[in-house]
């Protein structure tokens, strides 16, 4: 799939019906990310754990997700303000 000029392809275990690696590259750089210890919330699937590597010079950042809490009513957002601000991989 091709969407404003990066490539993304996907991994997909099909027998757990889920992502478990995206593969985001253009014609410079590139990032894999890999998703697993899947959690169930509401009939949808969420993963813990989720890494990503930097193609071009080897960096990768890994986010471990203790708990998983929606309230599916309101929007998520986040507000730059809170202690955290928006970052635009590319």
């Amino acid at each position: 799939e091709i969407i404003k000029k990066k490539e993304f392809n996907y991994t997909i275990d099909c027998k757990e019906q889920k992502v478990i690696e995206t593969r985001i590259n253009n014609e410079t750089e590139g990032f894999i990310l890999f998703f697993g210890k899947f959690t169930d919330f509401s009939g949808k699937h969420f993963p813990q754990s989720i890494r990503i590597e930097d193609n071009n010079n080897g960096n990768s950042i890994n986010i471990y997700i203790e708990k998983i809490e929606f309230n599916l009513i309101e929007k998520i957002e986040l507000i730059p303000g809170k202690g955290y601000e928006k970052i635009e991989l590319k």
